[in-house]
């Protein structure tokens, strides 16, 4: 049987490693560059309450535990994307083109 300094030891750990998915996950709504196959990037917008705009066919988006997934306007799924460091990459639902999340680069003064 468990010890009771046991059990709150591993409950403790359990609690530490769920806060430290929840810091390595962290929001990411604001701007982004979208890049759909080998089309020129587009400026893609993730907002709080997990609506997109700025790139055709995009309206929504939401987080998993991989990632995210993006969402057309009629709630179809347009791709799945997987965290890569500091980007998203997945492909495109349908047409299987790779997919690319990447950062807006914000102009230097």
């Amino acid at each position: 049987m468990l010890k009771h300094r046991s059990l709150t030891a591993t409950a403790a750990t359990f609690f530490f490693l769920l806060a430290g998915l929840a810091v390595a996950h962290a929001d990411p709504a604001g701007p982004w560059k979208l890049t759909v196959g080998k089309s020129p990037t587009c400026d893609l917008t993730l907002a709080a309450d997990h609506t997109a705009t700025g790139c055709v066919g995009i309206a929504k988006w939401k987080p998993t535990s991989a990632g995210m997934t993006l969402y057309t306007g009629n709630g179809s799924v347009y791709g799945v994307l997987a965290t890569k460091g500091d980007i998203y990459v997945g492909k495109s639902f349908g047409f299987q083109q790779t997919l690319t999340l990447s950062h807006t680069e914000l102009a230097k003064n």
